[in-house]
């Protein structure tokens, strides 16, 4: 994902007769909300979209609503970066009233939705952090979240992402540490144990052919196990062939260098599905490649349901303010869970 590419704890309810944990938001400015019961955790309800640049820049609020009114369950607000804080989506909800964040947190809590803000993106320099380790992971976690409760955020997103072909920092294993150590102090700067974070590496970063032998995000997630809420993955901009099919999506990638990071590669190498959100562009227009029709994305996903049992989510990259596009994606996504979109096109 490119740059110009991020309420009073109410309670936890567990329901006996289905088993299922109900999950109510934090609100750092001890404003009260209604409830939230996403599912988040049983993921297969989970549809998340990305904001970044293609926004109402006088009213996001009003994006924020039209996506979960289509069927978004996550809103992820691009981007937060280290040196420069807020921008784009991030910046403007960050400009918002507090009376009108209240407004949407409401309403969207209210749909069992969740806002999130994403830190990095493309044009982040994490691989100097890395390599300098300045700021450290933990440094940058804490950061991040700060600004997630400062802003009344529901969690944060680490989309850190190294140069084309820079797998270096996962075969030494520096990458994997400091995304730990920015997951772990993250979440223990948020302060609650419903607070979400997830992760949104490329699919590459999950292949012990690219990654090395510990298959890079795998080990990620097994370290941070109990602080990564969901991984959603970029299966786009990684080259024609690659990820275009159910077939390289699910079973095998297109090309050998990505081995081993197909959906059942993930699964079996210890991510659970329900960890698992498959990423994908919502137009052609948004990735170089990767883009699959969205109504052809949703069968994929309702027969990889149906065939192994896959219970993990889906997401898009990325909203655009008043464009049929993202409408026609948010829809077709809503029909790979138990929710009808109130508003359709």
């Amino acid at each position: 994902m490119a740059v110009s590419k991020a309420v009073t704890l109410l309670a936890s309810l567990i329901i006996a007769a289905s088993a299922k944990i109900q999950l109510n938001r934090v609100n750092p400015m001890n404003v009260t909300h209604t409830a939230v019961t996403p599912k988040l955790r049983q993921s297969s309800e989970r549809v998340v979209i990305y904001m970044d640049y293609k926004i109402s820049w006088n009213d996001i609020g009003s994006d924020i609503k039209a996506a979960v009114d289509m069927g978004a369950t996550v809103v992820v607000l691009g981007f937060w970066m280290h040196d420069r804080g807020g921008v784009d989506a991030a910046q403007t909800w960050e400009s918002t009233s507090q009376a009108d964040k209240n407004a949407v947190l409401q309403y969207i809590h209210a749909k069992g939705a969740i806002l999130m803000v994403s830190a990095g993106g493309a044009t982040e320099n994490v691989e100097q952090y890395v390599k300098d380790n300045n700021p450290t992971g933990a440094a940058y976690g804490s950061a991040v979240a700060k600004f997630a409760k400062d802003n009344m955020l529901d969690g944060v997103d680490f989309d850190l992402e190294l140069a084309p072909g820079a797998s270096g920092p996962f075969k030494d294993g520096t990458f994997i540490s400091w995304a730990v150590a920015a997951t772990k102090a993250a979440k223990q700067t948020l302060g609650t144990h419903d607070s979400v974070i997830s992760h949104a590496p490329q699919g590459p970063y999950l292949s012990p052919e690219w990654a090395g032998s510990k298959a890079g995000y795998v080990e990620i997630f097994k370290q941070a196990r109990g602080d990564i809420d969901f991984l959603f993955i970029q299966f786009y901009n990684q080259g024609p062939g690659v990820y275009d099919t159910y077939e390289q999506l699910f079973v095998k990638p297109g090309a050998s260098w990505a081995a081993g990071s197909a959906v059942e590669d993930i699964i079996k190498s210890g991510i659970p599905p329900q960890f698992i959100v498959i990423g994908k562009p919502v137009a052609a227009a948004y990735a170089s490649n990767g883009m699959v029709p969205p109504a052809t994305l949703a069968e994929w996903i309702n027969t990889a349901r149906k065939s192994f049992d896959y219970d993990g989510g889906v997401g898009g990259w990325m909203y655009a303010t008043k464009e049929k596009d993202t409408c026609v994606w948010l829809n077709a996504m809503a029909t790979t869970t138990s929710r009808k979109p109130s508003t359709t096109c």
